[in-house]
C-alpha cells in the first residue's frame, strides 16, 4: 500500500487531553480558536484568513487566529493584522517543532486553508489530515487536491481561493 500522506492519529488523540492546558498557555481559554499550521509562504494565502478575521470581528469579538509556523511572509502578516485592527486576536506560535503540532491543532476550534489560486496547483497538504485527525471542522479553499480530500465539500467547507468574504462567511457557518 502507498500512502501519499497520513497521520499517525493516536499521536493526534493524546493530543486532545492536553487542549484545555494549551489553550490556558496562549491565553485562549474562553474564545473560539481559527489555526492554521504551515510555512508562511505567500500562496497559502494566510494573509485571506487575516482579512476573513477583520471582516469576522464585529460579530464575533471571542473570534481568535493561531497560526502555527513561520516562514517568508510572517513579518507582512504581523503587519497586515495591525493595519487592519486585529492584532490582539493572533496568535503567531513561530516555527514549532512538529511533534507539538498535534497540541496546538488540538487548542483549535477550526482549522483553515486559505490557499491562493495558483496556475500549476498540485499539491495534497498534510495539515487537512491533520485538522481531520482531531476532527476539527475545515474550512479550505476548492483547489486540486483540497477538493478531493474534502470529499467536494461533504468533509469540510470550500471556498473560492483569495476570497476574504466568502472564507468568512464558511467559518461563520
Amino acid at each position: 500500500s502507498v500512502l501519499p500522506n497520513g497521520v499517525n492519529l493516536a499521536r493526534f488523540e493524546a493530543a486532545r487531553e492536553r487542549r484545555d492546558a494549551v489553550r490556558r498557555r496562549l491565553g485562549l481559554d474562553a474564545r473560539c480558536v481559527l489555526g492554521f499550521v504551515g510555512s508562511l509562504k505567500r500562496w497559502h494565502g494566510t494573509a485571506i484568513l487575516i482579512e476573513a478575521l477583520a471582516l469576522l470581528r464585529a460579530d464575533r469579538p471571542d473570534l481568535h487566529v493561531l497560526i502555527v509556523g513561520d516562514g517568508p511572509e510572517a513579518e507582512s502578516l504581523r503587519e497586515l493584522s495591525r493595519q487592519r485592527g486585529v492584532a490582539a486576536a493572533l496568535t503567531f506560535t513561530g516555527s514549532v517543532p512538529h511533534a507539538e503540532v498535534p497540541e496546538y491543532l488540538a487548542a483549535m476550534d477550526v482549522g483553515v486553508a486559505p490557499f491562493l489560486e495558483a496556475s500549476s496547483f498540485y499539491f495534497s497538504p498534510i495539515k487537512l489530515f491533520e485538522y481531520m485527525a482531531l476532527a476539527l471542522p475545515v474550512v479550505a479553499c476548492d483547489l486540486g487536491q483540497v477538493s478531493e480530500i474534502l470529499g467536494g465539500g461533504e468533509r469540510g467547507r470550500l471556498v473560492e481561493a483569495g476570497n476574504p468574504r466568502e472564507l468568512a462567511r464558511a467559518i461563520r457557518e
